[in-house]
């Protein structure tokens, strides 16, 4: 689980230190780094220090730091601020996207690697929760203007939105809140929590209602909460129904599989962007930051495929509407219009060396049509494909 990294969550396996590396070094008396970029996501061994204390920090991008008494048992964090790691305390740092360079300071004696067997390896962000049963599965078709009176249990329930629209409305009396889910829309109920749903006059809703029960301690992470299902999750909604009317062998199953899968991609996408929303504005600027540089060098390297928000979304993984506004505000255009633009420098490189014909180019570039291609291209340039190749004979 990926935690916030705070003093009270981190002091049984170390000290987070609030000026820095140079006052960590200070502290110390340590004057030995070294960097180094850190690729693996996966953690195939930690690292222990059984002489001193190791400090560590990121000098570039952004990390995860893994923590733990035992090699067994580690905890995640956001590694967003200096810190010193007890001796005695295992160890791994990964990358949070693709690479992160940090810096590892200690007085000489430097930590030693012990590579974990296969079963021992920590899973990396994947919550470790267990779907144990689902009591029911419902494809509801409203009538207009429906109303649920409400009710409360002792298992969780999902409700998505696949046409129109319904209000929920969670807690009774002064504790009252209401929702409303569009369509692609998702809210989850957490045990124990009242719930009623409606449609205003006029509106027929159809929508998957699904209860289960399911062991995850963090409950407030879901209440009141909506999200934006992105292709992937309706993709998985689409597979469960189509389990649930066909009844094939270990359908069952297969609906527990996709129902599972939705759930840990919900706490992913959750969990990283309230770890974003509750940092200091510093930690946060930064972290959002990376991402940013990440989607930016993502788009270069993916320029001859169809690249979606949603796609570079679950890469990370965040909400798709989360990553649009982050993006916006780090780069000053919206994320959409930058891969269009990209495209378009690519495709003007295209041009100018004369190999490809426009239709060529498009299909490169992975437009929708040559059409389309011309038409983003005029909109972007103010000159259309032919006119910009006049131009450079000139």
């Amino acid at each position: 689980m990926l935690e916030k990294l705070t003093g009270s969550e981190f002091r049984k396996y170390g000290e987070i230190i609030d000026g820095g590396l140079d006052d960590a070094m200070r502290k110390h008396g340590y004057r030995l780094i070294k960097h180094r970029d850190v690729y693996e996501k996966q953690v195939l061994g930690i690292y222990l220090n059984k002489e001193a204390t190791t400090v560590i920090d990121v000098f570039n991008g952004t990390a995860v730091l893994y923590a733990g008494v035992d090699s067994t048992n580690l905890q995640m964090f956001l590694l967003n601020k200096t810190v010193s790691i007890n001796k005695g305390v295992y160890f791994f740092v990964a990358p949070l996207l693709t690479r992160a360079t940090v810096s590892f300071a200690t007085d000489g004696m430097w930590p030693q690697y012990i590579e974990l067997a296969p079963n021992d390896r920590p899973m990396g962000i994947n919550p470790s929760i267990n779907v144990d049963f689902i009591y029911s599965l419902k494809y509801q078709e409203k009538e207009i203007g429906f109303k649920f009176k409400g009710e409360a249990h002792d298992f969780w329930e999902i409700t998505y939105v696949d046409k129109g629209y319904i209000h929920n409305v969670t807690g009774k009396d002064g504790e009252r809140q209401s929702v409303t889910l569009s369509q692609g829309e998702i809210m989850l109920f957490t045990p124990g929590q009242w719930h009623e749903q409606y449609a205003d006059d006029g509106v027929a809703p159809c929508y998957v209602t699904i209860s289960y029960g399911m062991d995850y301690p963090e409950q407030e992470l879901f209440k009141n909460f909506k999200f934006k299902a992105d292709s992937s999750i309706k993709k998985l909604f689409e597979k469960i129904e189509n389990e649930r009317e066909s009844m094939r062998i270990h359908s069952e199953d297969m609906i527990k599989c996709y129902l599972k899968e939705i759930i840990i991609r919900l706490i992913r996408m959750r969990k990283i962007e309230t770890l974003l929303v509750n940092a200091p504005d510093t930690s946060k600027d930064y972290v959002e930051h990376n991402i940013c540089t990440y989607v930016k060098d993502y788009v270069r390297q993916h320029l001859h495929e169809h690249i979606s928000v949603a796609h570079i979304a679950r890469q990370i993984p965040v909400n798709a509407s989360y990553l649009s506004t982050v993006f916006k505000k780090d780069v000053g255009i919206n994320l959409v219009e930058y891969i269009a633009k990209e495209k378009l420098d690519k495709a003007k490189e295209y041009i100018r060396l004369g190999k490809y014909s426009f239709t060529e180019i498009a299909s490169m570039l992975s437009f929708n049509s040559v059409h389309y291609f011309s038409k983003l291209f005029k909109k972007q340039y103010n000159l259309t494909p032919t006119e910009y190749k006049r131009s450079i004979k000139k």
